[in-house]
Parts: C-alpha cells; sequence; structure tokens
C-alpha cells in the first residue's frame, strides 16, 4: 500500500484530452469564528450545552450549530454516516449559504469519535461481483481504440514505438502516450486543412473511449478551421455543435447529481449506463474502479471527524486513506473544498469547558513553559526490520529539539533513552511530544496551562469516556492540556503529523490549532484527529519562532499566505 495516495478527480473528467484544473483556494487560512459551525449530538445535551456556550465565548454567528441525532456510543455505522450525516450537513451548508465560506467544523462531546468499516448486503455483494466482471472485460474492448490511435501517432512521427503490453494498467499508459504524440504531431502541421483532417480522424479513432466529447472535440475543429464556404452550412455546424454541447453539459450536471448519492444502488447503475454510452470507456473504467472501491468493505472505516472533513466531496475512493489536500506538501488540483475539523471533547463536559475558557485565557496572556521531547535514541539506519520508518520519525523529534534549542530560548528537555519518561519526570511544560507507550499513558509532566501535546502511538483515541482506558489522549487532557491529536484505530506511523511541522507551525504564532494541524496531518478518510479549540493560537503574542527561522519546507505557507510564490513541494516521506 502506497504512504499517501492521490485525490482522484472525477470519473466523467477523464474524457477530456487537455484537462486544466484550478485548486480551490485554501492555501491562505486566517481561521476566524465566522468561517466555523458546531456539529452536536441530540443525544447528548451536555455537548449540546457546551457549543451554545462555546459559540458565545468565540463570538460565532448564529444559526451555527448543527444538531444531529447521533449514537451515544464511540463508535457509529458507515451507513448512518452516509444516509443522515453527511446529506444533512451538505444541505445546512447550501441552505445558510456556506458553500465555499466555511473553513472548519467542530464537533463536539457526544459526537462518536469513529465510523464502523462499510458492510454490505447481499445484493451489494452481487453488484460488487458484477461491477469486477466488467471491469475485467473492457480492456479488450478499449484495446483496439488505442491501437488504432498508436497507428495514427506512428503514421505521423515513424519513430514513435508504442508499449505492446495490453493489460489495464499499460493499456491506460499507451492511451496516454498515444494522445500526446497525436497533440504535439498536430502543432507541427502547418497547412490548418491538413491538421484539422488529422484532428477529426483522430476524434473519429477516439469516439469509443472518450464518447460524446470526441463529437463536440470535432465538430469544434470542423468550425474553427475549415468551416463551409456557405452560410447555410456553417449554420447548421454551429447548431449542430450547440446543441451537442448543450446535452452533454445535461449529462455532466445529471451524473454529478448522481453522485451526490453513492449509497443509492439504482444512482451506480445508472451512472454505469451513463458512463458507458455518453462518456466513453476510459470514463467507465475510472467509474468501475471507483464503485468497486466503494463497495469493498477493507479498510473503510475512519475517524469521524477525519472523514468530516470530506463532506463536500462527492466522489472519492474509502478504502484506506487519502492524501490530504490541505497539508503544505500538497500540489495537486482538488476538485472539492477539504474542511478543517476538530474535536471539542474530554472525558467529562466540564473538562471541556475548562479546555474552552482555558484556551481563550491563555491565548491573550501567552502560553509558558518547557518544550519536552522524548525520543528513543534510534538513528536512522538502525531500525528493526519490524519496524521500519522508526528511526526516521525519532529524527523527527531530534528535528524539534534542536530547532528549539537553536532558534528559540526555550527550555527544552530532551530525552533520547528507549523507555518513555518516568513519572514526574518535567514540571512547567508547554509543549509534549513523545513517544512510543501503546495506550500505556504515563504522567510524565506537569502541564502549564493551554498546553499543547500528543504522543506517537496507536489506539490513542480509542474512547474518552470508557470504563478503565489508559489512552494518551485521554491522559493528556485529564491532565490540563487543551490541545493534543491521537488515533482512534490503527493509523501506521507515517500518518501522524511529523513533531518538527506541527510544533515549528505552532510556535510561530501566526497560526491557530486547526490550521497548524490540518497544514501538518498527511491523510483524510483515515484515523487521526485533532482535540482542542481550533481557534486557539498560544502564541500570538509572545512566538518562540521566527518564520524565517522555520525549516525550508515550512516557509512556502507564509509565503503562499501573503500571495508571494507558490509551494514546490510534493508530499513528503514516500515509504
Amino acid at each position: 500500500m502506497p504512504w499517501v495516495r492521490r485525490v482522484r478527480r472525477p470519473w466523467y473528467t477523464v474524457v477530456l484530452l487537455a484537462l486544466v484544473l484550478c485548486a480551490v483556494g485554501q492555501t491562505a487560512f486566517a481561521l476566524d469564528p465566522d468561517e466555523i459551525a458546531l456539529v452536536v449530538n441530540s443525544n447528548v445535551p451536555d455537548g449540546v450545552e457546551l457549543a451554545k456556550f462555546y459559540a458565545r465565548q468565540r463570538h460565532i454567528p448564529d444559526n451555527r450549530i448543527l444538531v444531529l441525532d447521533l449514537p451515544k456510543s464511540d463508535s457509529m455505522p458507515s451507513r448512518l454516516y452516509e444516509d443522515q450525516v453527511v446529506p444533512q450537513i451538505r444541505d445546512f451548508l447550501r441552505t445558510g449559504h456556506l458553500e465555499g465560506k466555511l473553513k472548519c467544523l467542530v464537533s463536539f462531546y457526544g459526537v462518536p469519535l469513529r465510523i464502523d468499516a462499510r458492510s454490505n448486503t447481499p445484493d451489494e455483494d452481487v453488484e460488487l461481483a458484477d461491477i469486477r466482471q466488467q471491469k475485467a472485460a473492457l480492456p479488450e474492448q478499449i484495446r483496439p481504440s488505442i491501437q488504432s490511435i498508436e497507428a495514427l501517432a506512428k503514421e505521423l512521427n515513424p519513430n514513435f514505438v508504442p508499449d505492446a503490453l495490453a493489460d489495464a494498467d499499460h493499456l491506460l499508459k499507451r492511451r496516454v502516450a498515444a494522445f500526446k504524440e497525436v497533440s504535439n504531431q498536430l502543432r507541427t502541421i502547418g497547412d490548418k486543412n491538413r491538421q484539422a483532417q488529422v484532428a477529426e480522424r483522430f476524434f473519429d479513432l477516439a469516439q469509443p473511449l472518450l464518447g460524446e466529447t470526441a463529437e463536440i472535440n470535432r465538430l469544434a475543429v470542423k468550425m474553427e478551421s475549415h468551416a463551409p464556404a456557405t452560410a447555410p452550412a456553417e449554420d447548421a455546424d454551429r447548431k449542430a455543435l450547440g446543441d451537442a454541447s448543450r446535452k452533454f453539459t445535461e449529462i455532466k450536471v445529471e451524473a454529478s447529481e448522481l453522485e451526490n448519492t453513492p449509497n443509492d444502488a439504482g444512482a451506480r447503475a445508472k451512472l454505469r449506463e451513463i458512463a458507458r454510452t455518453k462518456f466513453g470507456l476510459l470514463a467507465l473504467y475510472q467509474l468501475l474502479e471507483d464503485q468497486e472501491d466503494y463497495l469493498q468493505t477493507d479498510q473503510t472505516g475512519s475517524a469521524f471527524d477525519n472523514e468530516l472533513a470530506m463532506v463536500e466531496w462527492k466522489a472519492y475512493r474509502h478504502k484506506s486513506f487519502l492524501t490530504n489536500p490541505l497539508h503544505y506538501g500538497y500540489n495537486a488540483p482538488n476538485q472539492w473544498q477539504t474542511l478543517m475539523v476538530t474535536r471539542l471533547d474530554a472525558p467529562t463536559s466540564d473538562i471541556v469547558k475548562a479546555m474552552i475558557t482555558t484556551s481563550i485565557k491563555v491565548e491573550q496572556e501567552g502560553l509558558t513553559g518547557q518544550l519536552v521531547v522524548d525520543s528513543r535514541g534510534i538513528k536512522p539506519g538502525q531500525d528493526d526490520p519490524e519496524h521500519p520508518g522508526f528511526g526516521l520519525y525519532d529524527q523527527y523529534l531530534r528535528n524539534l529539539a534542536n530547532l528549539a534549542r537553536q532558534k528559540t530560548k526555550l527550555t527544552v528537555l530532551f530525552d533520547e533513552k528507549m523507555d518513555v519518561l518516568p513519572p514526574g519526570s518535567a514540571d512547567h511544560v508547554a509543549m509534549y511530544c513523545g513517544w512510543y507507550s501503546v495506550h500505556n499513558y504515563v504522567a510524565s509532566c506537569k502541564f502549564n496551562p493551554g498546553a499543547v501535546g500528543f504522543h506517537i502511538a496507536s489506539y490513542e483515541l480509542l474512547t474518552l469516556r470508557g470504563a478503565g482506558d489508559n489512552g494518551w489522549v485521554r491522559g493528556l487532557l485529564n491532565d490540563g492540556v487543551v490541545g493534543t491529536l491521537g488515533p482512534v484505530a490503527e493509523p501506521y506511523l507515517g500518518t501522524f503529523p511529523r513533531p518538527d511541522d506541527f510544533f515549528p507551525l505552532l510556535m510561530t504564532g501566526k497560526l491557530t490549532l486547526a490550521e497548524v494541524y490540518w497544514k501538518s496531518e498527511p491523510t483524510v478518510s483515515w484515523m487521526m484527529d485533532c482535540v482542542g479549540d481550533p481557534l486557539y493560537n498560544p502564541y500570538k503574542n509572545n512566538a518562540p519562532l521566527k518564520v524565517s527561522d522555520l525549516p525550508d519546507r515550512l516557509r512556502p505557507i507564509f509565503t503562499l499566505a501573503t500571495g508571494k510564490g507558490s509551494a514546490p513541494f510534493g508530499m513528503p516521506g514516500q515509504k
């Protein structure tokens, strides 16, 4: 499994020969109360009251509390999330005119932590088998058209040598290579009539692959390059192009609406029909992949909040995780806005209320205290074969300690013994990060009010109120930390925010907790969760770290926020 997976564009966009996408503008944050809405569980009155309290304290606009009928348990069924939560939140955003305006959702005490893995009905298992059968048959249907376009590419350029392999992956790569070669050769044809003839021939050959868009492109070429001499014939061509374009736009709208209900078997079947008859075999293949992924059940559970970030997405892969488009290193276009989601939750409602009031107070006065970094002394290249990547993450902790020592005036307690720091090891702690005591909280630190910290280990947010739970998120919140994070199930190491990303961004005083987390969290549709006031900025008035002292990979975040330059980075840490 790859370390991160790119977000897939809608299946129907595969029909376009040349696609230029604009990413949703999400680089300049500056989160404020007007960009936040609150999500509560109607069956937990304490959570509803906490949301009202938070809205008053943080001046959240009126009518920004969405009350949902949810289970009181830590987990909820995936069907309940898809059938009720997603439609209600989308309707809330639409009727409140918040689409594109809202940046952050906050789930409150009583909202489930997890969405269970999907489970299929017998009919859905039959549908999944049929989808897989259709998908397996498609390469042989696609191959003749690709071979014809390859022949055209070779005719235009005798040096063009196509791949001979015919499995699905190679066929799709062959399609890209052949399309690109024809496109490049078209640019070299000086005679406009000859160029148009070749282009029309290409779109004729590509029609089984591209569907009706091939005919639209063919008509457009005809109109632009060698329109008929007589006005009636030219008018007829213009009308044909207009009619085809209008009908195709209507089909795309219909397809988009059907994608809003992926849990509807009838909608899925209709989409397959539209893809095959209107969008072509390439779009059909991607749609079948997407629907196959949707209907399989393995690795489809997630944290409620991490999934909620994608509530405005119309279609995406549910198995395992996807790359977070808000991460500072994400450099691919995305069709839909990703929301920042944090959680105001704790073992008791009184702790949540204290978290809110403490965050506001400390934000005004400034967070004080030392940084505690508890590494394990694993040098790069010294990984246990059973735990590859441990040395890399230990280095991230060393990076954090070194940066704080060299560029700030903070007191830094750095430990690199294999064992976790014993109880009572540090007083007056403002920030903490360490590892690897799995679901076994150790009270190593006495935290100052407003402290932020997290522990890198699995299963640290299985529950907050379960009897006998010893997870680190619960332990840190009980001991006074107001901002933390952790996984609701096994997350894999590479899906934690890097400590040398998260804490340096926090120390600049330029970003709120929600922005720090979502700029450093690598994944969505997965297991990680951030607990704390999204507006909390503990170093707003006493930043210990200058932006100019950040590592090179992080400084463009702030360059982008001022509209200067662009981020040149891809996702870090490929596995």
